[in-house]
């Protein structure tokens, strides 16, 4: 099924994305950790969050470009309903890698930071945008 093999393209591709931003999390920390200080603050937090930014909007590139891939062929009638049926998927991936800063920055709590959780619904517009204007 082509959903099927949309959605595995996209995991596949998210997983190296992930591993990634967990990875350059980790270094930001380390450097921070390195120049002695012992909680996360102000510019190592920045750092976090825009590493995070960068994902997210390597993700959407991801799925837009998968999209335009594998819907090339369809009618816009198809072409719509399987861009619906794609969106929530695209919106748990976004919006777990916009809370990614949470689960390494005690500070926030655990509290999605809103510059990124503000930003998932515009990059579902976005790909919404793009499949109407393919019809």
């Amino acid at each position: 099924m082509p959903d099927s093999t949309l959605a595995i393209q996209f995991d596949t591709e998210l997983s190296h994305f992930e591993q990634d931003l967990r990875a350059a999390v980790l270094r930001i920390i380390g450097e921070h950790a390195n120049r002695g200080f012992s909680s996360l603050q102000g510019p190592t937090i920045g750092r976090i969050i825009e590493a995070c930014d960068q994902t997210i909007e390597q993700a959407y590139d991801a799925a837009q470009r998968l999209l335009q891939e594998n819907l090339d062929q369809q009618d816009a009638g198809e072409r719509a309903q399987r861009v619906l049926a794609f969106l929530p998927q695209v919106e748990r991936r976004l919006t777990r890698l916009a809370m990614t800063p949470a689960s390494y920055i005690d500070s926030l709590e655990g509290v999605t930071p809103p510059e990124l959780a503000s930003r998932v619904p515009l990059y579902l517009s976005r790909l919404m945008q793009t499949a109407a204007e393919q019809r």
